[in-house]
């Protein structure tokens, strides 16, 4: 919410915890590569973000869908929804984040990949399937 000139309110909240929530004097900076917003707090605290443009996300040229796990999978005691799609992107989603991914699976694994400016991160995790369900990380996910 916008006060007035460099004046604004923030209240986030993640996962039902207050991650930032105070009246902020702002500045932003931009540059060819990125923006940058830095927020004063009420006790004079900098805090700084940048906003950078990310590479277009490609998966490898050699990717290979695992057809079993292409589409729609959702939990709804943890409310997190995956979209794995058969180009090698998947889309994470709960009710306050938003991410969207590269992937490549094999039998056994799936390994999501986050492409930066600087290298790519890369975590795996073991899958398997309880029936009709996909389980990752012991949390069942049903197909929508």
């Amino acid at each position: 919410e916008v006060k007035s000139n460099n004046e604004i309110y923030i209240d986030i909240e993640l996962n039902g915890r207050k991650v930032l929530s105070d009246n902020f004097k702002y500045e932003i900076q931009q540059s060819f590569t990125d923006k940058k917003l830095k927020l004063i707090t009420s006790n004079n605290e900098e805090k700084e973000y940048t906003q950078c443009k990310m590479p277009k996300l490609k998966p490898s040229s050699d990717f290979n869908p695992v057809d079993k796990i292409v589409g729609t999978w959702y939990n709804g005691e943890h409310d997190v929804e995956y979209t794995f799609t058969n180009d090698g992107i998947v889309k994470y989603k709960t009710s306050n984040i938003k991410n969207t991914l590269i992937y490549k699976a094999d039998d056994k694994e799936i390994t999501f990949i986050q492409k930066s400016n600087k290298r790519p991160m890369e975590q795996s995790i073991e899958y398997s399937f309880n029936g009709e369900k996909l389980v990752l990380n012991e949390i069942e996910y049903e197909k929508r």
